[in-house]
């Protein structure tokens, strides 16, 4: 899943696209990958550097964003392995495909 999304970064970044713009195209194509294996997911290397970011960005001059992030991380990768709840998957799709 990681991977994959790695990928889609630097494809991405190397056609000439923004890196804000690469960032979510690499999270939509990690959430495509994390619906379909969710505990895989969460215990990859890739979860953790994720938790590991939204907690590091916590004096960041978007609060809300990065709790809401923080707030996402936790119940999408850390809780239960039982998925990506469909309502928020759809949601967080929606939200990078808009910014690309």
């Amino acid at each position: 899943v990681c991977y994959r999304a790695a990928e889609k970064f630097f494809e991405s970044f190397e056609s000439g696209k923004p890196e804000i713009e690469s960032t979510f195209a690499a999270a939509r194509d990690f959430l495509q990958g994390y619906r379909s294996s969710p505990t895989p997911a969460s215990q990859s290397p890739c979860a953790a550097a994720t938790k590991a970011y939204a907690l590091a960005t916590k004096n960041s001059p978007s609060g809300p964003s990065q709790r809401a992030l923080l707030a996402f991380v936790d119940e999408a990768v850390f809780t239960a392995d039982d998925g990506l709840d469909p309502v928020c998957g759809a949601s967080a799709e929606a939200y990078f495909t808009s910014n690309i």
